[in-house]
């Protein structure tokens, strides 16, 4: 008889406690709600996140993005500047 090694046995309890835990969490209506309420959380977060322009370990600063990015809009946002009647 083979014995099973306790890494194994861990393993696989862990893979079924997952399993159930997916399942659980899909197949009631509070789970679902609960899953809303994580995606609507996260999503909050990422959109309203402090992201700083700096690198700490170059110490190097990006620099400011231009307002227009094609030479067409360039040229247009340039050219109502500057034909303004006298």
């Amino acid at each position: 008889m083979q014995t099973v090694p306790p890494q194994r046995l861990y393993q696989v309890s862990g893979i079924i406690a997952a399993m159930l835990l997916a399942l659980l969490l899909v197949g009631t209506a509070a789970g679902r709600n609960t899953l809303a309420w994580i995606y609507l959380q996260s999503t909050e977060a990422i959109t309203t996140q402090h992201t700083s322009t700096r690198f700490p370990w170059t110490g190097w600063t990006r620099p400011a993005r231009r307002a227009c990015s094609s030479t067409a809009n360039r040229r247009r946002l340039h050219e109502s500047h500057t034909d303004q009647p006298a």
